[in-house]
């Protein structure tokens, strides 16, 4: 720095205001006191408080249940009703950390490495097997024949109206079937 005397002069002028700065942002570490909104959002005492509660209720459990890591049952259980869960729900359990292995590397494929996303699109939702996920239920087949004659009597009322208003033949009008007759 001495050999350059350009280096030098630069030195010279802004060392003082560099020193300045550098003094002012370590008194500030030091000092430093954090304010809520500056925390983390698990730090706060709202999210302490939910799970410190959550714990709570995961000990009250599994001291009313036991533990059931100990029982050596091979099938997945709800832990507060000891009720084997689906087939679907403990396939789940099983690849869902490869599935989201899967997607942050498409992700980061994608956005990070290839440049052909954006960072703004849309994450996919997964639609996953969960314990409290209902079972879809079936339709049976009378529910299904139901709900056909409804859509049949809406038909043929809106047909009958459009009928009279033509001054159509009545009788060539339920001569024609909509669908073959249900045989319950």
């Amino acid at each position: 720095m001495t050999v350059n005397p350009a280096a030098l002069q630069r030195w010279l002028i802004c060392g003082p205001e560099l020193a300045r700065c550098i003094s002012e942002f370590e008194s500030e570490i030091e000092h430093a006191s954090y304010s809520s909104s500056q925390l983390h959002h698990e730090e706060g005492l709202t999210a302490q408080t939910n799970f410190k509660q959550q714990v709570n209720s995961l000990v009250d459990v599994i001291s009313t249940f036991g533990n059931p890591f100990e029982d050596g049952c091979p099938e997945l259980v709800v832990l507060n009703t000891r009720a084997c869960a689906n087939d679907s729900v403990a396939e789940t359990v099983k690849r869902v950390k490869d599935l989201g292995r899967e997607q942050y590397l498409k992700y980061k494929n994608e956005v990070l490495i290839n440049k052909t996303g954006s960072i703004r699109d849309t994450i996919k939702r997964n639609s996953l097997a969960l314990f409290r996920s209902p079972e879809p239920k079936l339709k049976s087949k009378t529910s299904q024949q139901l709900a056909a004659y409804r859509s049949n009597t809406s038909l043929f009322g809106r047909l009958y109206i459009a009928n009279q208003q033509h001054n159509a033949d009545p009788t060539e009008f339920f001569s024609h079937e909509n669908q073959p007759p249900f045989f319950i």
